[in-house]
């Protein structure tokens, strides 16, 4: 299989964007990690790892139904951790 080194490109620059919304909210972007499900039932998600605080926090996005912006991104981490 082939790989996309600008989709990989495309993908650091959104996660340092994600990394830098979030660090103006105080939050620190520890990991993301991506689940995909055994037998390929298309059940995948990503987990975003995030430091507010003394708290690490989980927050599941759907990857499948949840194609979101940064913008919505770093609100849904904000409001989840109830961060300001």
């Amino acid at each position: 299989m082939a790989l996309d080194v600008e989709g990989d490109v495309g993908m650091v620059k959104l996660v340092e964007k994600i990394r830098t919304e979030l660090k103006k909210h105080e939050i620190k972007l520890l990991d993301i990690y991506r689940f995909n499900s055994p037998k390929g039932s298309g059940k995948a998600y990503d987990v975003f790892r995030v430091l507010y605080g003394d708290k690490i926090f989980l927050i599941k996005f759907n990857t499948i139904k949840e194609a979101l912006s940064l913008e919505k991104i770093v609100d849904r981490i904000v409001k989840e951790t109830g961060a300001r």
